[in-house]
């Protein structure tokens, strides 16, 4: 997929549960602290464990976190 028109490349992704309004867009980040990195996927959400955006390295959620700020409502296309 793409983020910020970089293409961001998913390694390692889990199926969850959000508990909350559910009012997102598809492909919306709506979580993105300590707790995780969630992504709605039309009718269930996604928690990305590791990923890599074009010319970065391979990252844990977490690192990935603390590298870029302002994640919380992009929407990877």
């Amino acid at each position: 997929c793409f983020l910020d028109d970089k293409m961001l490349k998913i390694f390692n992704a889990e199926e969850t549960v959000f508990l909350g309004e559910d009012n997102f867009k598809n492909g919306e980040i709506i979580v993105a602290d300590k707790s995780g990195l969630i992504v709605k996927c039309n009718n269930s959400y996604l928690k990305i464990l590791e990923l890599q955006i074009a010319g970065g390295k391979r990252l844990d959620y977490k690192s990935f976190i603390n590298g870029n700020k302002f994640l919380l409502n992009k929407v990877l296309n």
